[in-house]
This record gives C-alpha cells, structure tokens and sequence, in this order.
C-alpha cells in the first residue's frame, strides 16, 4: 500500500504551545518522560506561540524563563491525528 501526504496527518499529534502570561523556556521531557532525558526546544516570549509535531505520551515542561524551579508538566493525551492547544 502507498501513503499519501494526507495519511501522513494521522501519524502524529500536532501541539501549539502559547506563553499566555511570561515568558518560558520549553523542554521535551525525551522518551523515558524524565529530567535526566529532558531536550531544550524553545525560548517563547510572552504571546508567542511554537507548534511542534509529536506523539500520544509525550511529556512537555514549560519552566519560568527567570526561575527554573518554577514549571509546569505537560503530558500529550490526545489522539494521533488531533490537533492541541497548550496555553502556558
């Protein structure tokens, strides 16, 4: 069977994340879901937004751009095919 680039949308779960209220530093919290695996994706000012192709079970953290001791986990539940908006 061949795939088109309309069977492709269904393999994966589309996220925009918006920094609604400071600014933030995003991290893909890597397969195993943990800070040891963690991979630095974006610097989003406030009213930025950043879209990123991902998969069901994947671990997202959003820390404080001023106080990395200060996050939020965000954990994809959606279904491959869905479309999410994270606002952070």
């Amino acid at each position: 069977a061949y795939l088109s680039g309309d069977d492709l949308d269904d393999i994966h779960v589309s996220v925009t994340f918006h920094a609604v209220s400071k600014d933030v530093v995003l991290y893909w919290m890597g397969h195993d879901g943990d800070e040891l695996n963690e991979v630095r994706i974006e610097l989003l000012r406030v009213g930025d937004t950043f879209d990123e192709t991902t998969y069901p079970t994947h671990k997202f953290r959003a820390y404080d751009a001023q106080n990395k001791d200060v996050w939020t986990e965000h954990d994809i539940t959606a279904n491959y095919g869905d479309h999410v908006h994270i606002e952070l």
